[in-house]
């Protein structure tokens, strides 16, 4: 059973609506509560995007420096795919914001039954990309591989427990 949440209907700030202002890679600063707002609207775009609930389990969002090259913020999701098979989907939403160049905007899902990693054929393409654009918003889900080895070490839930 997937679980859909297209008739959930949701009141969301305009201003975090807003994709060109999301996307605004200017020195503006925002503090801590407007960046947990924008990461709850983009938790909340992605779930339904992906007709999945999306929990979140903790945040990374420090003080922004605006005299920094850069700054990121993510947020921890569980994605509780299949209760029948226990699939569930261990997942970080990241905004990183390259000052006076660009905004990047991805999620990235680990796979997991029972809590333990699963891994496709051979572990070719084990992480679920999901990307972010201006115009579309979410968008263009595929099964990447582990090319620099960054997932490899969550072999079970811990970090999202």
């Amino acid at each position: 059973m997937i679980y859909s949440l297209r008739s959930v209907s949701i009141e969301i700030d305009k201003y975090i609506m807003d994709r060109e202002l999301l996307f605004d890679c200017s020195r503006n600063l925002k503090n801590p509560e407007q960046w947990r707002a924008t990461l709850a609207t983009l938790r909340q775009e992605l779930s339904e995007f992906l007709e999945c609930p999306l929990v979140t389990t903790s945040s990374f969002i420090e003080n922004q420096h605006l005299d920094c090259a850069s700054y990121e913020v993510s947020l921890d999701v569980i994605a509780q795919v299949n209760n029948s098979t226990n699939l569930q989907y261990g997942g970080v939403i990241c905004l990183l914001i390259n000052y006076d160049e660009a905004v990047y905007i991805d999620a990235f899902f680990l796979p997991f039954v029972h809590q333990r990693r699963i891994f496709s054929y051979e572990n070719k393409l084990d992480v679920l990309s999901v990307n972010y654009a201006i115009d579309d918003g979410w968008n263009n889900p595929r099964w990447d591989i582990d090319a620099y080895g960054e997932w490899e070490s969550y072999l079970n839930m811990d970090r999202w427990l």
